[in-house]
């Protein structure tokens, strides 16, 4: 029986459902490791297989429309895209599930039922990245992307080696860097927004807009949530979800000293341009006024100038992001951080998907989907601060 796109993808979630069942152990064997690096290999190849047959099956399909379709203006072009897809998602029947792959041209599905890849206008694309972008600064502060189809395992240097002068005809220095492992998983990112049936049918109403929009937002916002304080049980592993590295000396204050004692209480190495302090609102605005004595005048000015700068927050010089996952400045609780997001990692497995679903008579649902993960790559690149109890 001739090899086939349906076939091929059915193969790769076989050995799929198989890389997971072996990723939920606690404890995985040498054996088990060894099976996914070999899975992973497998999956590689096969999904190269099956895009090169989707890609002829389009191929064909283009070919047959092109023959029944008059010329679409070069000057028109972007428009055309996006009416395209407008189109596309008007048309899903009722739990027809669409894989949305990013790509700088659009291409027609060799059918109009079942699931299958469809490769988006990428304006849309990019729209949908601006606000996932704006709601989650993880992101736009440098954190590190990785697009697999697999378990992934990110290997990095945990200690490094130490070089030393010998003298002549003898040993070299035998100092060996330490490499640890950090693994991304999949877990499954949802939401769904409703689009009444007046707004369906009304054509010049910019749909594709309102779900780029929506999906970008409560994506970035839920990444950035589990960024911060994810628990790394059935869910990502957040910047927050780590042994404490200052306590405060008295309890629910932090005094200027102890925010320049966070800062270089990181280790040095992590200590760049990129580090960025995180915290919530609550505790931005208790910095913010935190004064201290000026013995010449007898009077008293702001430590933190820089946290009342409404465009570009920071606390000496460095930039101060917000999230509302963080704990309001409370006793005991962890309420500010300080790293670089660039030793933070985000891996998305495969492209995010929609579902249409008609679960009433008067609106239509669209449901997003993505499986990711998300972690730090060392978590000796974060200092966390904890108020005292």
């Amino acid at each position: 029986m001739p090899r086939t796109y349906e076939s091929t993808m059915a193969e790769i979630e076989a050995i799929q459902a198989e890389q997971r069942a072996v990723t939920q152990k606690s404890e995985p064997s040498i054996d088990d490791k060894a099976f996914l690096l070999k899975a992973e290999g497998e999956v590689g190849a096969l999904r190269k297989v099956a895009n090169d047959l989707h890609d002829a099956e389009v191929e064909e399909m283009r070919r047959v429309i092109e023959q029944s379709t008059p010329a679409i203006p070069a000057s028109n072009e972007s428009r055309a895209k996006m009416r395209e897809f407008r189109e596309r998602l008007r048309t899903m029947r009722n739990g027809e599930e669409l894989e949305l792959l990013t790509g700088a041209e659009s291409r027609a599905l060799a059918s109009n039922t079942g699931s299958g890849a469809y490769l988006v206008p990428e304006e849309w694309h990019n729209r949908v990245e601006e606000y996932r972008f704006e709601k989650n600064w993880l992101r736009s502060s440098g954190a590190m992307i990785v697009r697999t189809e697999s378990t992934h395992n990110i290997p990095v240097l945990t200690a490094n080696g130490t070089a030393a002068i010998v003298g002549e005809n003898t040993a070299y220095t035998n100092s060996e860097p330490t490499v640890g492992e950090v693994i991304l998983y999949a877990y499954k990112l949802t939401d769904k927004a409703l689009v009444s049936e007046e707004l369906m049918e009304d054509t010049l109403y910019d749909v594709e807009g309102l779900l780029a929009r929506s999906m970008g937002y409560s994506f970035g916002k839920a990444e950035l949530s589990y960024g911060m304080t994810g628990n790394g049980s059935s869910q990502p592993t957040g910047i927050f979800n780590k042994t404490t590295n200052l306590t405060t000396d008295t309890q629910a204050v932090m005094t200027a000293n102890e925010v320049l004692e966070t800062i270089y209480g990181l280790t040095a190495e992590y200590r760049d341009d990129g580090c960025i302090f995180m915290m919530d609102n609550t505790m931005a605005y208790y910095l913010a006024q935190t004064l201290t004595p000026v013995t010449t005048s007898g009077g008293q000015t702001y430590m933190f100038p820089g946290l009342m700068d409404g465009l570009n927050p920071n606390i000496f010089g460095y930039p101060v992001k917000l999230a509302s996952a963080i704990a309001d400045k409370a006793a005991g609780a962890k309420v500010l951080a300080f790293g670089n997001p660039e030793h933070y990692v985000v891996g998305e497995r495969g492209p995010m998907k929609v579902k249409r679903l008609d679960l009433s008579e008067y609106q239509t649902t669209f449901a997003f989907a993505q499986r990711y993960d998300s972690k730090p790559l060392n978590e000796d690149a974060f200092y966390v601060v904890t108020l005292h109890s």
